[in-house]
């Protein structure tokens, strides 16, 4: 009885605050998707038929999540997933225990890379300083961090920024002393004082600069690189188009409702992303969510924007080691879906 208690527990929601956007814990990764497969097999009857869209915790994310508390999604067509990292979101798309998942690009190429057939059926955001690399205050200057002990996580995003960082500043990750903390574990390293800096992206940035840390460095400053992107694997858009469109009306829908009325959609956000509304409305300015128009530029032409931004990206990431090799993006973006 108590472990169908905790079943059910983890069917209506888990508990918020322990897993972020790109969250690795590899040595829980295996334990935790068996431990997911178990949980979506038992929230069945919720989720039975319905195009199971996994996703973290990010405000990228949160329209997902809007739209399904405004009503919008119908339970028999759209059922959400929320995972504890995106290391377990892509293991269960990979064991097809869900068919969509909101991701970051470059997470969505190590899908591509692994085997997984996917299509990029919308761009959620794109960061504009979302993500940062924030410092004590007596560090004035990126150069001020020449021996500094900076959190980081061992995802590619959090390498993508620092790598940027990087280049901005002339210092090589040999000048720095690179502690790796998963994400939701970057707040508690700042305000105790085991690293002087940290490579982190919101909410917890927004806790930090309340909590006095200064932003040496953000996603402002890398366009482009760090893309959200919602994907659905490909023999499921092939086979279930009614529930990706319906998946993609519901969310356009929610973005259309926060644009009109921001203070209630702001209130609707708030607790699931444990800040304040006034933190959620300054959460939203570091991100770019590109409505109808701005996915059809990105989804849409013979030469997708989207197509362009992961050729550079994967090159990147194959140059730094995050990615064993070249994958083909041949019918990565997918625009049909759209309203």
């Amino acid at each position: 009885m108590q472990a169908f208690r905790t079943v059910m527990l983890f069917c209506r929601g888990r508990p918020r605050g322990f897993g972020t956007r790109g969250g690795l814990r590899r040595s829980l990764g295996l334990l935790l998707a068996s431990l997911w497969c178990l949980l979506l097999a038992a929230c069945g009857t919720e989720s039975a038929g319905a195009l199971r869209v996994g996703t973290v915790i990010w405000p990228g994310y949160e329209p997902l999540y809007l739209a399904r508390s405004l009503g919008y999604f119908d339970q028999a067509q759209v059922h959400l997933v929320e995972a504890t990292s995106a290391t377990q979101v892509m293991q269960l798309l990979h064991g097809g225990h869900i068919e969509a998942a909101a991701l970051t690009l470059d997470e969505a190429l190590s899908v591509l890379h692994s085997g997984t057939a996917v299509k990029v059926v919308a761009v959620l955001d794109v960061s504009l300083g979302g993500d940062a690399l924030l410092a004590r205050p007596r560090y004035a200057r990126l150069t001020d961090l020449r021996g500094a002990r900076i959190a980081v996580e061992k995802t590619a995003v959090g390498r993508l920024l620092l790598q940027g960082a990087l280049a901005a500043s002339g210092l090589t990750a040999a000048d720095l002393d690179l502690r790796y903390y998963p994400a939701d574990q970057h707040a508690y390293a700042y305000r105790s004082g085991l690293v002087d800096a940290v490579v982190t992206f919101e909410p917890v940035k927004s806790e930090l600069l309340q909590a006095g840390a200064s932003a040496l460095f953000d996603s402002s400053q890398i366009p482009g690189r760090i893309i959200d992107v919602l994907v659905v694997r490909a023999e499921v858009a092939a086979q279930q188009p009614a529930q990706v469109r319906a998946l993609l009306r519901g969310y356009f829908g929610a973005l259309e409702y926060h644009r009109k009325s921001p203070e209630d959609a702001i209130a609707r956000m708030a607790p699931r992303l444990q800040l304040p509304p006034e933190a959620v409305a300054g959460s939203f300015l570091g991100l770019e969510l590109p409505g109808l128009v701005g996915n059809r530029e990105w989804l849409g032409g013979e030469q997708p924007r989207l197509n362009a931004s992961a050729i550079d990206l994967m090159a990147l990431m194959i140059d730094q080691g995050m990615l064993p090799g070249a994958v083909t993006l041949d019918g990565l973006s997918e625009p049909g879906f759209l309203p």
